[in-house]
């Protein structure tokens, strides 16, 4: 929540998200220092405002502007309801933003405004906070959203114990006494750069003594080193090492990101098995997306994890939810019952040769979504996808894939039906959105790829049961 005084910031927002339609609620408002506030109703139709003063609320056109007049300081709460009966079940929507009213009789004129970015990679978990305008403030007073002391400094520099959101607040005071709140969701990380170190290890020309490792991705990193856990060093994303005998070393690559000036390290345990041919060499590791949509301005409430891990009939899987639930499946569904911070762990363990090796990687996953809980899908990075078997149609390969232009893919449905296509891109964002009209039998949907980057992205597919798939399609 954000308390200023001529300016406004979300402080709730509710919504009931339809898939197949969707009733929006928004607004922008101004307040000005005679406690005028004024709305711009921005729903996609006419809403009821109700500005939170005890009065009766008012309709306003979709795209139409009123102003209200508040007669006393104080924080008040404006809300816009949108009700759409035409649809079915009805769809409603509220959403809420706060104003703070302190310019009558006794004028601020300060702002508690304020920036946050990642300090060097030497001090991870550590942040430097900034006002961004000290005009007109004498004292300051933070605090960052886990308990600590605070800070009275007008840019401090804090460490937090653990990732997390954290709800970091600064309290500007001017000369005459006045009072200026801004606070702000603050997620940290590990890897606040969203590179990564990933990396697979592979056995050289049968020679079980001699490795290569290969980044999964080197596109985000200026500066890549190897530790082989023997002693020895390397640099580049791709590096290959003899070890001098066999046993087993714990292999880490570092990679920093110039532009940011920050990093990740991933290590593994490697078994080398000299002459024995037969290396004890897995790899844990996956990334995941929440999926926004962009159109529309809204974060959904599905979360895909790409399973970049090591596969095969030898090696067992355990995920670990983070909410007291876990599965053995290679690429399992989970459905959390609320949105919020869940540390996902994945431990895989590889019996070959009557040996025990395991391997394991572990995330912080933070939902941002209006929906009380989330979908969790595990995808894997060659595979097609997430496939809910769907009683209503079947679906074809994308072709050609990959592509260099425009590209096609069969349907062939059981009944006339409706499909939601979108093209969603690796960072979860959906890049187009279409509905299609299906009847029953084979049907040849044509997808506009002309405008995409070159890359991979996920063609998602839902009926009006919500049965998704997705299918992977390459951009040329």
């Amino acid at each position: 929540m954000k308390i200023f005084t001529l300016t406004t910031t979300l402080f709730l927002s509710l919504i009931t998200f339809s898939y197949w339609g969707q009733c929006n609620a928004s607004f922008n408002a101004t307040l000005d220092s005679n406690g005028i506030v004024t709305v711009v109703n921005t729903s996609n139709m006419g809403a009821s405002f109700d500005f939170g003063a005890n009065t009766l609320p008012i309709y306003i056109q979709s795209g139409s502007t009123a102003s209200y007049t508040y007669n006393a300081n104080g924080q008040y709460y404006i809300c816009a309801t949108v009700v759409d009966s035409n649809q079915t079940p009805v769809c409603t929507d509220i959403y809420c933003d706060s104003v703070q009213v302190t310019t009558l009789g006794n004028p601020c004129n300060i702002s508690s405004n304020f920036n946050y970015s990642t300090s060097p990679i030497t001090q991870p978990l550590t942040y430097d906070f900034s006002v961004i305008n000290s005009a007109g403030i004498v004292a300051y007073s933070w605090s960052f959203g886990d308990g600590s002391v605070g800070s009275t400094s007008s840019s401090p520099v804090y460490t937090y114990a653990q990732p997390g959101t954290y709800t970091v607040c600064l309290i500007a005071t001017a000369a005459n006494g006045c009072l200026d709140t801004t606070c702000m969701n603050v997620p940290v990380t590990n890897n606040p750069c969203n590179v990564s170190a990933a990396f697979n290890a592979t056995m050289s020309n049968n020679d079980s003594l001699a490795y290569t490792f290969n980044l999964l991705d080197s596109t985000s990193g200026c500066s890549i080193f190897w530790d082989f856990g023997d002693g020895t060093t390397g640099q580049g994303d791709f590096a290959s090492h003899t070890f001098s005998q066999a046993g087993t070393y714990n292999v880490c690559a570092s990679i920093w990101s110039c532009p940011n000036n920050c990093a990740d390290t991933v290590c593994q345990t490697i078994t080398v098995n000299g002459g024995s041919g037969n290396p004890c060499n897995i790899n844990a590791y996956f990334q995941w997306y929440q999926l926004y949509d962009s159109l529309n301005g809204n974060w959904l409430n599905t979360v895909y994890v790409v399973n970049y891990s090591s596969v095969g009939s030898n090696i067992n899987y355990l995920w670990d939810f983070g909410d007291g639930t876990t599965s053995t499946a290679t690429f399992p569904s989970h459905t959390y019952t609320n949105v919020g911070t869940y540390t996902v762990c994945l431990t895989i363990t590889d019996t070959q040769s009557g040996m025990s090796c395991t391997a394991s990687h572990c995330d912080t996953i933070v939902v941002q979504t209006k929906a009380s809980g989330f979908t969790l899908n595990v995808i894997s990075q060659d595979a097609v996808g997430i496939e809910e078997e769907s009683r209503t149609l079947e679906l074809g390969n994308i072709y050609p894939n990959p592509t260099t232009d425009n590209a096609s893919i069969t349907v062939n449905a059981i009944e006339n039906s409706n499909l939601s296509i979108s093209i969603v891109d690796l960072s979860g964002k959906i890049i187009s959105q279409e509905m299609v009209n299906v009847s029953n039998g084979e049907n040849t949907i044509q997808l506009n790829t002309t405008n995409l980057t070159q890359g991979m992205y996920f063609v998602s597919i839902s009926n009006r049961d919500n049965i998704n798939t997705n299918l992977r399609l390459i951009k040329k």
